[in-house]
Order: C-alpha cells, then structure tokens, then sequence
C-alpha cells in the first residue's frame, strides 16, 4: 500500500495517478491517460515539493469552485 498510486478523474475523463516510493525520495511521480476512458498513459512526470521532505502516500482531491471555478488539484501526502 505504501507505494499505491492515487487516481482521479479528470473534468475532461483523462485519470489522472500519483504515487512515490516509501519515504526514500524527496518527490511524487504522475501519469495521464492520454484520452477520456483510454488505456494509454503519457510519459510519466515528477514533482518534488521540497528538497527535504521524504514523500509517500499520496491523496487527490479536485476542489472545483476553487481558482474562479476553474478548479484546484491539492495532493496531501505524508512527508517532512
């Protein structure tokens, strides 16, 4: 469960995963489908919130009435 990814669903029907290592780096990986309800990922990326903290756990929420109704993506995760 530790490095379990978290999927969304996007407005648009793309999903949308996170997931990291077990607190050994400082950094979540994601991935999107590459069409509403399609099969396909897209090259995988990286995001790294702080040079410090050991990250794992990821948790997406889309908070849609944030950002003038554009909608917000928050990622809670554990780290430092």
């Amino acid at each position: 469960d530790h490095a379990a990814p978290a999927l969304l669903r996007l407005a648009d029907g793309r999903l949308l995963a996170t997931y990291s290592k077990h607190g050994s780096e400082n950094c979540f990986y994601g991935r999107l489908t590459r069409s509403a309800g399609g099969t396909d990922w897209l090259p995988e990326f990286k995001v790294i919130p702080s040079e410090q903290s050991r990250i794992t756990y990821s948790n997406l929420y889309l908070l849609s009435a944030e950002n003038e109704g554009r909608g917000r993506l928050y990622n809670f995760f554990r780290g430092l």
